[in-house]
């Protein structure tokens, strides 16, 4: 069995050197790349093409600028002084028969055309080849012929191999999947060897990177263009910014002192909850060192020493009550009060629990803390932020940038547009960069505290460009950006650009492309995967 692989593929290494079509440096087209006889003809209106199948000439006929298929139109063809008339037979597709066209040599054909109100008339020169000679049969008997042709050693050693493998999985069990795999391998070899050269009805990438994509093709994928034009646009920065809240409208929830987080009165909060301005979050039940009590304990003992002391005064003093004044009695009673008030209300204090409550209105955006957690003072417990009001910070490393802002708006990943309004610049540099900060305006997409965003600037100058839809942009194999230009009836070709993005949904394209392009703007992916 093992020798039979390897013989195998010894005649396929045997037949890498021979084929036609394949080639270890650059690219060629495909050996089978052959086209049935065509002419194209355009106009500013309509894109034509016609092709000579078998008995009859099939019509292509598409809006130029669009690529669009043009229904309903009414096409009279002349050929060699004899006018015949296209019936439709599809979307944009028409055919017609003609008995000139089936002989070899030069034709001139006059389509008259009618659609949509609009008369166009196009004229050409179809050439139709004469039939491939015969190439002369070789004596069977030959056989040194047949020893030193390639192609026919590989084709006898190919259906042997393949006899043999049958045979092997017809008497024996054994490696019976590995027979039948490389017996159909190579029956599917030998009936790619030996198929007859078709006419190419398929997407084809050609060397000079342009691709072959036919019209039938086209009109299934939807292929439509856009006819770009120079114009002028405002000049737009991009810059990298990220999402912030709004001071004003948020706000952060820190403990006080050391203590331990008890729950509020209601649902302990969570992110994403919604909080009213004053609603109670949780409580800090105070916590206090040893030290600390030591030293209260020290104070209340020394308040209660006070209190005893001027209680024993007032006392003796009301006893010799006609020879004391009043105002005397009057003032120790006022001290004993404020004594008794500062001994309640530090006793009060050492018991009593610090409320947390909500700055701002909101929604909860971090939660810290956890019930019965220990925290120290000034600890982060609960950040709120309002998702209506919010801001974005941006970086830039022109210093004169923010001198000619005229507009602003910033781009999320997923392509959504966030109008913003220019607060400010920083005169502190900011990693080496002057610090912008943007209000975001409603209505606004749902966006993160730190979000990261595409924040694009609109100057007060003008540049010119082709507008684009982003739809039209896709990747080469070395990851630049491309467009597919519609270069002809049938062959796209890719261009590299530079662009900056216009909104949403376009971008204007500075470098790469001229006046005149039909750039496709619906299936270039499609075209981008074409082998």
């Amino acid at each position: 069995m093992k020798t039979l692989i390897i013989f195998y593929l010894l005649l396929i290494s045997y037949h890498s050197d021979a084929h036609e079509g394949h080639d270890h440096g650059t690219t060629k087209p495909p050996a089978t790349f052959q086209l049935e006889p065509r002419i194209e003809l355009s106009s500013k209106q309509v894109e034509l093409l016609a092709v000579v199948q078998a008995n009859e000439v099939k019509i292509y006929l598409d809006d130029f600028k669009s690529n669009l298929p043009i229904n309903a139109a009414k096409i009279e063809v002349e050929v060699d002084n004899k006018t015949v008339k296209a019936e439709a037979v599809g979307e944009g597709e028409y055919s017609f028969f003609s008995e000139p066209l089936q002989k070899t040599g030069e034709h001139e054909l006059i389509f008259s055309l009618e659609f949509n109100g609009l008369n166009d008339l196009l004229i050409g020169n179809l050439t139709i080849p004469a039939p491939p000679e015969a190439k002369p049969q070789k004596n069977a008997l030959d056989l040194t012929a047949v020893l030193t042709d390639k192609k026919t050693m590989l084709f006898w050693s190919g259906w042997l191999t393949a006899f043999l493998l049958l045979l092997l999985f017809i008497f024996t069990r054994k490696e019976s999947k590995q027979a039948m795999v490389l017996a159909f391998a190579s029956l599917l070899f030998l009936v790619g060897l030996y198929s007859p050269l078709v006419v190419a009805q398929t997407p084809s990438r050609l060397s000079d990177g342009r691709v072959f994509l036919p019209k039938s093709i086209q009109h299934e994928l939807n292929m439509t263009t856009h006819l770009i034009s120079l114009t002028d646009h405002e000049k737009w920065v991009e810059l990298t910014g990220h999402v912030m809240a709004d001071p004003n409208y948020s706000g952060q929830i820190q403990a006080t002192q050391t203590g331990r987080i008890e729950r509020g009165d209601h649902d302990f909060p969570h992110l994403g909850k919604k909080i009213r301005a004053g609603e109670v979050l949780a409580w800090l039940d105070p916590i206090l060192s040893n030290l600390d009590n030591a030293e209260q304990a020290a104070i209340l003992v020394e308040i209660e020493g006070e209190i005893q002391l001027a209680q024993q005064k007032y006392d003796r003093l009301k006893q010799i009550k006609g020879v004391t004044p009043q105002a005397t009695l009057d003032e120790l009673l006022s001290t004993l009060k404020s004594l008794r008030q500062k001994k309640a209300t530090l006793s009060q204090k050492l018991q009593q629990r610090t409320v947390l409550k909500a700055p701002v209105t909101g929604i909860i955006r971090s939660v810290s803390a956890n019930v019965g957690q220990i925290v120290e003072a000034r600890d982060v417990l609960f950040e709120l932020f309002n998702p209506d009001k919010l801001w974005v910070n941006a970086i830039t490393f022109d210093s004169n940038l923010a001198r000619k802002i005229k507009a602003a708006r910033a781009i999320t990943a997923e392509g959504q547009n966030v109008p913003l309004k220019f607060l400010g610049s920083g005169h502190q540099l900011q990693g080496h960069g002057v610090p912008l900060q943007f209000q975001a305006l409603p209505p606004l997409p749902a966006l993160s505290i730190e979000q990261p965003l595409k924040v694009l600037v609109a100057m007060d100058e003008k540049t010119r460009g082709y507008t684009l839809s982003r739809k039209a942009l896709s990747r080469n194999i070395n990851g630049e950006t491309v467009v597919w230009v519609h270069r002809s009836a049938e062959y796209f070709a890719p261009h590299r650009i530079e662009y900056f993005d216009l909104d949403a949904e376009h971008i204007v394209v500075t470098k790469g492309l001229e006046t005149g392009h039909r750039v496709v703007i619906s299936s270039a992916y499609l075209l981008g995967q074409v082998q």
